[in-house]
């Protein structure tokens, strides 16, 4: 144990610019968690991981990953979650390719009502893509990853000028700098589904973020499924 913590580290998971997600144990409850910890304990990064906590325990749906607890580490700010077994839908298309018709409209369906969950409770993902997707062994789906989750009408949801999400997948007003909203995560919800069924962004892949974000902002058209 680090430090002394309640969670045993047994493997790391992930790693990014925010941060590193890691496989544990909660050695009071005896259960495997997912430890996500800050890499920089900034006031900006504990807000934004306390806003992740306070967004994932007002939703309570089967497919929405749950939070157990925010709780400090010795190297950092940590988000302590249901551990996941299982694959991002953008490693499983990358590696099997598209999935079929049936499978889609399944993914489409089980994600649509978790994302209703939220909305019901008012909170709006603002980053739905294909790596937030993550499918477990059985084939069921879950959404994760609600870092920058805003309450609808929060007034520091956006800075002027400033675009929440991934460009690939982000919708047309939110490039422009307009206000994330349920309308716009469902459409990120089906650009995923997009590229669940063609293995390619819906407007195509860019060269470089910028121009991805230019092709969204001009509403350039999407592609058609076959």
């Amino acid at each position: 144990n680090a430090g002394g913590s309640r969670y045993r580290r047994v493997k790391q998971l992930g790693a990014g610019g925010f941060g590193t997600v890691w496989q544990a144990v909660d050695t009071q409850l005896n259960r495997t968690v997912a430890l996500k910890i800050a890499h920089a304990p900034d006031r900006d990064t504990a807000e934004r991981m306390q806003r992740e906590a306070r967004a994932l325990a007002v939703v309570s749906h089967p497919n929405c990953v749950k939070v157990y607890d925010l709780a400090e580490e010795p190297d950092g700010l940590a988000l302590v979650m249901e551990y996941l077994e299982g694959r991002p839908l953008a490693e499983l298309v990358d590696g099997q390719g598209p999935l079929d018709d049936v499978a889609a409209g399944r993914l489409w369906a089980t994600m649509a009502g978790a994302l209703a969950a939220a909305h019901d409770k008012g909170v709006l993902h603002r980053d739905i893509k294909p790596s937030n997707i993550v499918l477990d062994p059985s084939g069921l789906a879950h959404l994760i990853d609600f870092g920058i989750a805003r309450s609808q009408g929060d007034s520091k949801m956006t800075a002027t000028g400033m675009m929440i999400g991934t460009p690939d997948f982000v919708a047309p007003e939110q490039a422009m700098g307009s206000a994330a909203s349920p309308a716009s995560d469902a459409w990120q919800l089906a650009a995923t589904i997009s590229y669940a069924l063609s293995g390619q962004p819906p407007r195509g892949t860019r060269e470089t973020p910028m121009a991805a974000l230019m092709a969204a902002a001009r509403a350039e058209p999407v592609s058609r499924l076959p």
